[in-house]
Order: structure tokens, then C-alpha cells, then sequence
């Protein structure tokens, strides 16, 4: 669900002021197989948004960029709750040698906008190279031009989402498989 965007987006740009990092655990979320995900590629004049559920993300729109940032957060919140989804997952430009420049510290504040304004949990995924696999998944469907613009955001938005969904599924059977180790000794 969505708190009050718009106060929250004047605090933010008013406050540069580091905000301590979020204290939801993963382990507080549903299950694999029962989370529901919104996946979000922030560009600078366009947010890629996707959306996961069963384990499996789609790309959803591509939001253009304006200059009103509350507006910007407030559809993204709209659309939080519209899919009701269990957590937020914000593609984090990781440089290739593992520097966070500009465009990462640029995520990464508007990563606090969204956990202050949101009531699931955000978390960030290196999207280093998913652009990349959105190019080739789109050039493999001959899109070119104007169609290809609309929708490489979104799925570059839902190639993040479903990393992260696929380390968190991998993550819980490795958790399950040591339990079960344990469990037999």
C-alpha cells in the first residue's frame, strides 16, 4: 500500500539527510510460490515496471519520467497497490566493476523514497547487463523503433524481477535443503 506519496516525495527532495536502511526481513515475506512482486527499472526519462507473481515476473508498462516526482511515485504506488504485491524490487545500475556512480546513487535515493512511501518492503538488485538481455530478447522478436523504445524498460524491469525472484526461490530450497539435512541426522 501507498502512505501519503506526495509528502513523502517533498521530504526526500527537501532532505538530503541518509535515511538507515530497511529493517524488514526477507524471511517476513510469503513464500516463493505465493509472493506477489512489482519490479522496477528507473531510468532517467523512463521508470520499466514489471510484475511477478508465482515465481514468474512480466513486464508490465513503461512510465515516462516528468518533472512532478510525487506524480511519478504516486502511479507507481498506484500501481503497488493495484497488484497488491508483497514487495518492491528496484534495479540497482551497479557499474561492471562493481562502482556505484551516479546512476546507482541516483536509484539508491529514490530507493528511500519508496520505503518511506510504500508499506511492503523495497529492496535493490544489481541490474548490471539487463538492458543488455532486454536487447536481445527484443531483437529476438524483430522489434524495432518505436515499439522497441515502449517496452525495453519493462522488460529490463521484469529480467531484474525475476533474478531476484529466481536467487530468493534458490535461496529458500538451499535454506529448506539444510533443514532437512539437519533434521535427518
Amino acid at each position: 500500500g501507498a502512505r501519503d506519496v506526495a509528502h513523502c516525495a517533498r521530504d526526500l527532495v527537501n532532505d538530503a539527510a541518509d535515511t538507515p536502511g530497511l529493517p524488514a526481513e526477507v524471511d517476513a515475506l510469503p513464500p516463493p510460490g505465493r509472493l506477489r512482486a512489482l519490479g522496477i527499472d528507473p531510468g532517467t526519462k523512463r521508470i520499466g515496471v514489471a510484475v511477478g507473481a508465482v515465481g514468474v515476473a512480466t513486464p508490465l508498462r513503461t512510465i515516462q519520467r516528468t518533472k512532478d516526482i510525487p506524480g511519478d511515485f504516486r502511479r507507481l504506488a498506484g500501481l503497488a497497490d493495484e497488484y497488491e504485491v508483497d514487495v518492491v524490487v528496484v534495479g540497482l545500475p551497479v557499474s561492471l566493476d562493481g562502482q556505484q556512480r551516479a546512476a546507482a546513487q541516483r536509484a539508491l535515493r529514490e530507493v528511500e523514497m519508496l520505503r518511506r512511501c510504500l508499506n511492503v518492503p523495497v529492496f535493490t538488485y544489481d541490474e548490471r547487463l539487463t538492458t543488455v538481455t532486454a536487447e536481445r530478447s527484443l531483437d529476438q522478436l524483430n522489434m524495432t523503433g518505436r515499439n522497441r523504445r515502449a517496452v525495453v524498460d519493462a522488460v529490463a524491469a521484469s529480467v531484474i524481477l525475476q533474478g531476484w525472484l529466481d536467487r530468493r526461490a534458490h535461496l529458500a530450497l538451499t535454506e529448506q535443503g539444510s533443514f532437512d539435512a539437519e533434521r535427518s541426522r
